[in-house]
């Protein structure tokens, strides 16, 4: 099995990379009561303090460029909640 690692993210997603925060993302105690609230920003690499938004954002994010990269027609449904 082959990690992704934060290294081959800066490299390979560029897009993805750029789109982190370099500031500290403060946890939510809670999930957003209203829908469409949804977009916040992620820090990489990933750790286990990681909240399911920063999670989401970040893979929603990675997932688009892939496909772009790889000729993959793809948007995901989250692109009109955020």
């Amino acid at each position: 099995m082959k990690y992704l690692t934060y290294e081959e993210i800066q490299r390979s997603f560029p897009n993805t990379y750029a789109a982190r925060s370099t500031k500290w993302v403060d946890p939510m105690p809670q999930l957003p009561k209203v829908v469409g609230k949804y977009k916040q920003a992620f820090q990489l690499p990933l750790h286990r303090n990681t909240t399911p938004l920063e999670g989401l954002n970040f893979g929603r994010r990675f997932l688009e460029e892939w496909a772009s990269e790889n000729g993959i027609k793809y948007r995901s449904k989250l692109n009109e909640w955020l």
